[in-house]
C-alpha cells in the first residue's frame, strides 16, 4: 500500500482498553452492518464500507466472534487486519508481513512475535516478546494499537496474563499440597484464569499453570478451551462466578467412576455425599 495515501492519527493514552474494547465489541455486533453475504453456518460476513470488510462466527450460546475486520479491495483484504480467535483473543496482522501481535482477553497484555501458520492448532507466534500497548492509531479506518516491548522477558517461562492475574500458593484443601489463586477481582462468569497446556515434557511445567487447580465438588471455575498464542488451542480454566482477590480457584475434575478414579477422589467424593 503506497505510505503516502494513508490516513494515519496516532494517540498516546496510558490504557486504551476501553477505546479497544468498544472498537471491537462494536463490529462483533451483527446489527451494525447490512449483510451482503451469508454462507453456510456459521460464518457470515457483513460490509462496514465500501473498503472495508468484517465477517463473524456464530457460536453455540447464539453470539458472535469476531474473525477478521479490516480493509478489503478487489476479493483481498490489504493493510491491518483484526482477527480473532476462540476464547476472546485478538491477531493483529499486517498483510504481506509474517510479524504479529497477539492481544489477550483482557486487552492488555500483549505478545509479539512471527506467525507460524503451518502449527496443527492453529496460527501461532514464534521468537516471541512480551510488550504492552502505548498508543493507538487509526490507519485507513482501521484501529491499529502501538506497542512497547517490556523489560521482562520469559514468555517461554511464564505466561505473561497469568503472571499478572494468578498467583500458585499452599492450598486451603487439607493434603491438597499447592493451588491456585486469584491475584484480583474476577468479575463474573466466564473469565479466563489459567491455561492449561498439558504439555509438561515438552514444555516447562510452570509455563500455563492450570494444572495447579485443585478439584472440588463445589467448584467456582470449569475447564473450557481456547486459543493461545504459544500453543493454540489448548484447555483453559474459565471462571464460573465472580471472585475476590486471593480466592482459591477450584475446578470439579469429574473423573468417570467406571475408569478407576484415584482413591483420593473416591474419598472426597464420599465425605462431599455424607455432607
Amino acid at each position: 500500500m503506497n505510505e503516502k495515501n494513508r490516513r494515519v492519527q496516532f494517540i498516546i493514552m496510558p490504557d486504551p482498553r476501553a477505546i479497544l474494547f468498544d472498537y471491537l465489541t462494536t463490529f462483533s455486533n451483527p446489527s451494525n452492518s447490512n449483510k451482503i453475504q451469508e454462507e453456510e453456518e456459521p460464518t457470515f460476513l457483513r460490509r462496514i464500507s465500501q473498503k472495508r470488510l468484517v465477517s463473524l462466527r456464530k457460536l453455540e450460546d447464539g453470539s458472535y466472534r469476531l474473525e477478521n475486520l479490516g480493509t478489503y479491495i478487489n476479493g483481498t483484504y490489504e493493510g491491518f487486519r483484526w482477527k480473532g480467535v476462540e476464547g476472546g483473543g485478538y491477531y493483529l496482522l499486517q498483510e504481506g508481513s509474517l510479524k504479529a501481535a497477539f492481544i489477550y482477553p483482557d486487552l492488555q497484555t500483549v505478545m509479539l512475535g512471527n506467525l507460524n501458520v503451518s502449527h496443527p492448532q492453529g496460527p501461532i507466534l514464534s521468537s516471541p516478546i512480551i510488550a504492552s500497548i502505548r498508543g493507538i492509531s487509526w490507519i485507513d479506518g482501521i484501529l491499529v494499537p502501538h506497542f512497547q516491548p517490556n523489560e521482562i522477558q520469559n514468555p517461554l517461562e511464564e505466561d505473561p496474563f497469568e503472571r499478572k492475574y494468578v498467583a500458585v500458593r499452599i492450598s486451603n484443601i487439607p493434603n491438597a499440597g499447592e493451588g491456585l489463586f486469584t491475584k484480583s477481582r474476577v468479575h463474573g462468569h466466564g473469565q479466563i484464569l489459567a491455561y492449561f497446556n498439558g504439555k509438561k515434557d515438552l514444555i516447562p511445567s510452570n509455563t500455563t499453570l492450570g494444572h495447579k487447580v485443585c478439584h472440588s465438588f463445589e467448584p467456582n471455575a470449569e475447564y473450557s478451551y481456547t486459543f493461545h498464542p504459544l500453543y493454540g488451542r489448548i484447555r483453559c480454566i474459565k471462571s464460573l462466578k465472580a471472585l475476590s482477590a486471593d480466592e482459591e480457584i477450584k475446578c470439579n475434575y469429574k473423573y468417570s467412576l467406571k475408569k478407576k478414579p484415584p482413591a483420593w477422589y473416591i474419598d472426597a467424593l464420599q465425605v462431599y455425599m455424607d455432607n
